[in-house]
């Protein structure tokens, strides 16, 4: 499944609008925040096409990752 159908699919199940988005978590991967398929990028343009949505959508890496990522250096 494509990961940005999913996440559209899921909102729109739940009630929710993307042009209220302000921010996403993810892992960092290249499917989620590649320049020219990723979740984010794909976000970023869906929303350029919604009127009222921010333009400025902030994408960060999950915090459960990075303490696992951390982890694995310090080990």
């Amino acid at each position: 499944m494509d990961i940005f159908l999913g996440v559209e699919g899921a909102v729109a199940k739940a009630g929710l609008s993307l042009k209220k988005l302000v921010s996403v978590s993810t892992d960092e991967t290249p499917s989620m925040v590649g320049n020219k398929v990723g979740l984010i990028t794909r976000m970023k343009e869906k929303m350029k096409l919604l009127p009222g949505a921010t333009d400025k959508l902030i994408a960060n890496h999950c915090i459960l990752h990075q303490g696992n990522r951390s982890r694995r250096t310090l080990s």
